[in-house]
């Protein structure tokens, strides 16, 4: 029973045993395929994230692509590109993101100097990660010598399921380049204003060329005109370059295309330096410069002359567009005014130092003395030649009485004055001048180079006349460039210093002559005074009571005054009694002055008073046939104005006639002073058919009248004001005040008015007083 129930209790646990076996072995075969079941699940929904985050991707990426900024995306802790979008390989010139990085992002020497250099930018990166988002304006180098402008966003995001940077930029580069020239443009405005130094003007303006003009390399030749060469102006890299190969460029055509501009006066365009006729012969140096092309502009002054030139060179093939022509030209036009500006500046003060020069050099013209003559001419022309940087300078003298020059000085080492081979003739000088004899050069080709060129046989020689007047040469100047030509500037100084050469040799000259004479001038001066003397004594007798008169006829007073300028003069008067009783006035005054005068105012005289007896006191045949008489052989032109006036003293009518004289002034009681300008013929001894009319005034009991000359009324004081009109009418009012001789006062007037200036003309005053009661 036992042993039947265990074995009982055996089985059974058997079959339990079997049983849970069983169980379990379903039961894990049923958690195995549930497990499989949720791991394919997984794997499915793991493939379906994966194809929906690519397809994300590639629409982001195709969305970047389509932008029209530049977009860049770094890793959010490293500057390591992750993507580039289509615009920016464009503006980098790369075919792929990885291209972009291995070549441009990670290399520091494809950037720009600071403050756009690499570390630059990542720090940039860094304070963008730090605050979240930065804006600025950056600069990239996209080429050799290419570059690019953008205003540029750094954000942080999310890039790809990774933390990024966001790199978001707008091209302003246009914006920007049109900014930089606008500033370089009015930098140089400002330098040109303010008298900056002229290579640091130059400096901006070429920058300002390489702005507008991309891919260009400028250089600006200034000119010279004494050597006539072109000569680099700058500091730039290139154009240091530049000017180790071409220190100076003649101004001739062939002489690379800058030589050939100035010597043209155009613009020169070389789409290829080393085929260009213009640089044959340069090639090395072309080689040297990498360039390809070249284009020259003149920089031309207000007169048209030539400043310089300026010249941008591409490393490539070339040719300017209108728009780039006009650009280009504005740049030109602002050099052409540093340049003239600069140029008036520094020949203002060397106008200044000029100035002082030569002041110096007229006061040792003043000590030179003729015990050393040569010496003291060399040495003058020693500091002459130096100040000016001149070649030689000799000086030749014209002996008097001859038609030929002798050198008397020069500057010129071992040169021998007395060689009897140095000298040529007044002819040959102006046939290489001209007549007028004005400054000029004596050319290689001229027979007179081979006397005054000597050591410089291809060179032409400046010759200076030495000029007394227009017409008489003292002597001659030539002087030897130390380049080609002496400069505009300096001949002018040269022209001065040879007027005062020329006064201080006439000057030397004269003394000589003056000291071998002086005893002679003496009694000739002397001889001449006593004949002056005598003439004058004879013209003032030939007028009534020599020249001061006064005579009473009853009622009426007339006085008269004659007061020569000179010893002698062509001032007169005359009263003349007729047979009928009237008195006939007579005021002239004779073209000219001195000794002419004088005779002439003696023949006029002469025939007035043979006149008035011969034609019965009719005034009107009288004029009319002195007029006659004096045109009858007057060679000389001279002639005559005055004033006739036939007055019946009974009446007090006055019959008058004025031959281009000044106006007689009428003074009545309780009247303002008045001047006659009634009719007025033309001069005496000019025109034979002239006619002559008469007119007519009364002088009324209490006026006067007054006949003057126009020393009167032209009458000078020390500053130069005459005495005029509107004075002598004003002293009218004074001319019949009782027991007032008018003439006294105005006389007293005159020479109160003229003070110590010397009297610059004959003075002739008559006054006719009526005095009496009524008539």
């Amino acid at each position: 029973m036992d042993m039947m129930a265990l074995l009982g209790v055996v089985e059974w646990l058997a079959i339990v045993s079997v049983l849970a076996a069983v169980g379990l072995t379903v039961a894990l075969t049923l958690i195995r395929r549930k497990m499989r079941r949720i791991k394919l699940l997984h794997q499915e929904e793991r493939n379906l994230a994966s194809r929906q985050l690519q397809s994300a991707t590639a629409d982001t990426r195709a969305l970047l692509n389509q932008a029209s900024q530049i977009i860049l995306v770094f890793e959010r802790h490293a500057p390591i590109l992750l993507f580039a979008n289509q615009q920016a390989l464009e503006a980098f010139g790369k075919e792929t993101t990885a291209e972009l990085m291995d070549q441009f992002i990670s290399r520091p020497d494809s950037w720009l100097p600071a403050p756009h250099r690499l570390i630059d930018f990542e720090d940039w990166l860094q304070q963008a990660r730090v605050i979240g988002t930065e804006r600025k304006e950056w600069c990239f180098r996209t080429g050799e010598d290419d570059h690019l402008w953008v205003e540029a966003t750094v954000s942080n995001t999310a890039f790809e399921g990774r933390l990024a940077r966001l790199f978001a930029a707008n091209n302003i580069h246009g914006i920007k380049t049109n900014q930089i020239a606008e500033h370089l443009r009015n930098r140089s405005l400002v330098g040109i204003m303010s008298g900056r130094p002229l290579d640091t003007v130059l400096d901006t303006l070429s920058k300002l060329a390489e702005v507008v003009i991309g891919h260009s390399n400028c250089v600006i030749t200034l000119y010279d005109e004494q050597s006539a060469t072109l000569r680099p102006s700058g500091s730039s890299p290139f154009v240091k370059a530049f000017h180790q190969l071409f220190p100076t460029i003649m101004s001739r055509y062939g002489a690379t295309s800058i030589g050939s501009a100035a010597y043209i006066s155009g613009r020169v365009i070389c789409e290829n330096l080393k085929t260009d006729h213009r640089w044959q012969g340069y090639g090395s140096m072309v080689h040297e410069l990498g360039m390809a092309s070249s284009w020259s502009e003149v920089i031309n002054g207000r007169d048209n002359n030539l400043l310089g030139v300026m010249t941008l060179f591409f490393d490539r093939v070339k040719h300017p567009t209108e728009q780039e022509i006009a650009e280009f030209s504005s740049v030109v036009s602002l050099a052409s005014l540093a340049i003239e500006r600069h140029t008036w500046q520094v020949s203002l003060e060397a106008t200044l130092s000029y100035e002082r020069f030569i002041r110096s050099i007229g006061v040792r013209l003043a000590g030179v003395t003729s015990d050393n003559l040569r010496e003291d001419l060399e040495s003058i022309l020693q500091l002459v030649k130096t100040q000016y940087e001149l070649g030689g300078i000799t000086l030749w003298e014209r002996p008097l009485q001859e038609d030929c020059f002798r050198p008397i000085a020069s500057t010129l080492a071992g040169a021998d004055l007395t060689s009897p081979g140095l000298t040529f003739t007044v002819d040959e000088l102006k046939d290489t001048l001209g007549d007028n004899a004005t400054s000029g050069y004596v050319m290689p080709s001229d027979s007179l180079h081979q006397v005054c060129a000597r050591g410089q046989e291809k060179r032409p020689v400046l010759a200076v006349p030495l000029l007394v007047d227009q017409q008489t040469l003292l002597g001659v100047l030539t002087i030897q460039p130390r380049y080609f030509y002496v400069a505009k500037a300096t001949i002018d100084y040269l022209v001065m210093i040879g007027s005062m050469l020329s006064t201080s040799m006439m000057s030397m000259r004269l003394l000589s002559s003056l000291s071998q004479s002086v005893e002679r001038e003496k009694g000739a001066r002397e001889k001449l005074e006593g004949e002056l003397s005598v003439a004058r004594d004879i013209q003032m007798s030939m007028v009534p009571l020599q020249g001061e008169f006064r005579e009473t006829y009853k009622d009426w007073t007339i006085e008269a005054l004659l007061k020569p300028a000179r010893a002698v003069g062509g001032d007169f008067y005359d009263i003349i009694r007729c047979d009928n009783g009237k008195l006939l006035l007579v005021v002239g005054d004779v073209s000219d002055k001195g000794v002419p005068a004088a005779l002439f105012m003696a023949k006029t005289i002469s025939l007035i008073n043979y006149l008035t007896k011969a034609e019965d006191s009719n005034l009107e045949r009288i004029i009319t046939k002195l007029n006659t008489e004096l045109c009858d052989n007057n060679d000389s032109c001279m002639f005559v104005t005055a004033v006739f006036a036939l007055l019946d003293l009974a009446s007090g009518e006055m019959e008058f006639v004025n031959a281009g004289h000044t106006a007689p002034m009428l003074v009545e009681p309780f009247m303002t002073p008045q001047l006659i300008t009634g009719i007025s013929g033309p001069p005496l001894g000019l025109y034979e058919e002239s006619q002559f009319e008469s007119d007519y005034v009364k002088i009324a009991s209490g006026a006067s009248l007054t006949l003057y000359s126009d020393g009167v009324t032209e009458s000078f004081n020390a500053a130069q004001q005459e005495f005029g009109d509107e004075r002598l009418v004003s002293v009218g009012y004074r001319a019949n005040e009782k027991g007032n001789s008018f003439l006294t006062t105005l006389r007293r007037e005159i020479e109160q008015f003229s003070g110590y200036a010397p009297q610059s003309d004959d003075i002739t005053i008559m006054t006719i007083q009526h005095h009496s009661g009524a008539l």
